[in-house]
């Protein structure tokens, strides 16, 4: 358990990196069904994404979040741990239901749109959706207090 800790509070760009790639690696495979689509609405905007489009982005968005904390390892900053670690945690497991929407939902794929209008605003397929990208937007933010409280207590010291 101190290993792991150690390697958070160290290099948790490794962790970020390594989910990227596994993200990355979906996201190639999706390439091979390109009809999957991510789909969700909010209010009386309805958004339909290709999902090897969206994994594209949540790897990018990991990449990023990895390259801010190698910079805080190259410059010798040390992130909060316990943000790290909500921050790491959160993210994968919210970015797990977006990635394979029909995966864990236990919605029928075969459900008509068009005899089931109910199913796209109130159903359990939206609802593992919207929360988990609520959660993941949310969470992102930590990562930004997190980098930024790491900065300034090295310039503070």
């Amino acid at each position: 358990m101190k290993g792991l800790r150690r390697s958070l509070e160290e290099k948790p760009y490794l962790v970020v990196w390594a989910f990227s790639i596994i993200i990355l690696c979906v996201g190639l495979v999706a390439f091979l069904t390109p009809e999957q689509t991510f789909d969700i609405n909010i209010e009386d905007t309805y958004y339909v994404i290709a999902l090897p489009n969206f994994l594209i982005l949540v790897f990018l968005w990991f990449g990023l979040c990895g390259l801010g904390y190698y910079f805080l390892y190259f410059f010798k900053m040390k992130p909060i741990y316990w943000l790290t670690l909500i921050h790491l945690v959160l993210s994968i497991l919210m970015a797990i239901p977006l990635c394979f929407p029909d995966g864990f939902t236990g919605a029928d794929p075969d459900l008509s749109v068009s005899y089931y209008p109910e199913a796209i605003y109130f159903g359990k397929r939206n609802g593992v959706r919207k929360s988990s990208l609520m959660v993941l937007l949310s969470v992102q933010m930590l990562y930004i207090i997190n980098i930024a409280s790491s900065v300034l207590r090295k310039i503070r010291s």
